[in-house]
């Protein structure tokens, strides 16, 4: 892959479009196509779209959470962590994973307080 012949310069691509429109985009040095209509880049732009396609991520449904408790959060805390160690192991992964874990372990200790609580107000309270 030569990405040297993709410089463009300001020429419009000659490709004409399957609505008669001619193409809009800058040539590519040398080209009278553009880097998307270059008869010779096909295997350059296949490539492009293999590695593309590679680094999509299937993206779930956003949950519907009903959040409450601190239990409630840890619900979905512990659903962000799932959907980021799903993601490809990168830099960002590293850091959604360990950001997401110290917020799941400040969770552990409210949800832990607030369950402690609220047995003393029942105690209090004199509910069972």
């Amino acid at each position: 892959m030569e990405t040297q012949n993709v410089i463009t310069v300001d020429k419009r691509c000659q490709f004409i479009k399957e609505n008669g429109e001619r193409c809009e985009a800058k040539c590519c040095l040398g080209s009278p196509y553009c880097y998307f209509h270059h008869p010779s880049l096909s295997n350059e732009r296949a490539v492009a779209r293999r590695r593309g396609g590679l680094n999509r991520y299937a993206r779930g449904e956003p949950g519907n959470y009903q959040i409450e408790t601190p239990g409630d959060i840890l619900a979905v805390l512990v659903d962000s962590l799932n959907q980021a160690t799903a993601l490809p192991n990168t830099a960002g992964r590293a850091k959604a994973i360990g950001y997401v874990a110290s917020i799941l372990l400040k969770t552990f200790e409210l949800s832990d307080l607030h369950n402690r609580l609220r047995a003393l107000e029942k105690r209090v309270l004199g509910e069972k």
